[in-house]
C-alpha cells in the first residue's frame, strides 16, 4: 500500500509542484496587504525628508551663504565673539528649526495615512505606535545629519540662490533612495550588501524605515543607523 501510494503521489509531483520547476522563472508571493505596505515604505521616509527640507531651506541657505553675500558675516566676525559660538549660534537655530519642521511634518504624515487607511479599504493596513516612534526617532536621527550637510553646503556656496539649489540635492537623492529600497530589482542587490546599508550615514535611515514599515528590524540597526547619522552631523 505504501509503495504504490508513494508511486501515485511522484507521480504527481512534476504536475502540483511546478513552482520552482524552472529556475529562471520569479513569482511575486506578497498578498494585497503587503503590496500596500511596500508603497507606504517606499514613499514616507522621502516624502517626510523632502517636507523637512523644504521648511528649513530658506533660513539654512540664508543663515551663512545670505550673510556673506550681504557682507553681514564679516561685521559679525570681527566682533569679540568667537568663530566656533557663531558658528554654532547658527547652527542651533537650524536645528531648532528643522526639528519643529520635523514634529509638524510627522504629526501632518499621521493624520494622512489615516486617510490614506480609509481610501485603501479591506486592503488597508494598521501600523502600531511603536513603529510610529521609531521611524520619527529615525527621521529626527536623519535630519540632524542632513542639516548638518546643508550649512557645509551653505558655508561654501557663493550665494543664497546656489545654496538653496544645492540643498535640495541631498534631499531628492535620498527621496529616489527610499523608493529604490522596495523596487524589486534593487531588493536582491541590497539583500546581499545585508548589514552595511545602516553604515551609510542617511542613506541608512531611509532603509531602516523602509524595514521598520514593511519586514522588521532590530534594536542594533536601529541604534546603528541613528548613531552614524549622529556622528556624521556633529563631524
Amino acid at each position: 500500500a505504501r509503495e504504490r501510494l508513494s508511486a501515485i503521489l511522484d507521480s504527481f509531483r512534476p504536475v502540483v509542484f511546478t513552482v520552482n520547476a524552472d529556475t529562471t522563472k520569479t513569482y511575486d508571493l506578497g498578498d494585497e496587504e503587503f503590496q500596500v505596505k511596500k508603497f507606504v515604505a517606499g514613499m514616507v521616509p522621502g516624502l517626510l525628508l523632502l517636507t523637512i527640507v523644504y521648511g528649513i531651506m530658506a533660513l539654512a541657505s540664508n543663515i551663512i551663504a545670505g550673510d556673506k553675500e550681504t557682507g553681514f558675516l564679516n561685521t559679525v566676525l570681527i566682533t569679540p565673539v568667537s568663530r566656533s559660538s557663531v558658528a554654532l549660534g547658527k547652527a542651533l537655530a537650524v536645528m531648532t528649526a528643522a526639528a519643529i519642521s520635523a514634529v509638524s511634518s510627522f504629526i501632518g504624515l499621521s493624520f494622512l495615512m489615516k486617510d490614506f487607511q480609509k481610501m485603501m479599504g479591506d486592503a488597508a493596513v494598521a501600523y502600531a505606535m511603536s513603529d510610529y516612534f521609531f521611524v520619527f526617532v529615525t527621521i529626527i536621527c536623519v535630519t540632524f545629519a542632513l542639516v548638518s550637510l546643508i550649512l557645509v553646503i551653505s558655508t561654501l556656496a557663493k550665494t543664497a540662490r546656489a545654496a538653496q539649489t544645492l540643498s535640495m540635492l541631498p534631499a531628492m537623492i535620498l527621496f529616489l533612495g527610499s523608493i529604490i529600497t522596495t523596487n524589486a530589482s534593487f531588493e536582491s542587490v541590497l539583500a546581499r550588501i545585508g548589514f552595511k546599508n545602516f553604515l551609510v550615514p542617511m542613506w541608512n535611515a531611509a532603509y531602516l524605515t523602509k524595514n521598520i514599515l514593511l519586514t522588521g528590524f532590530s534594536m542594533k540597526e536601529m541604534l546603528v543607523t541613528c548613531g552614524i547619522n549622529i556622528v556624521f552631523g556633529i563631524i
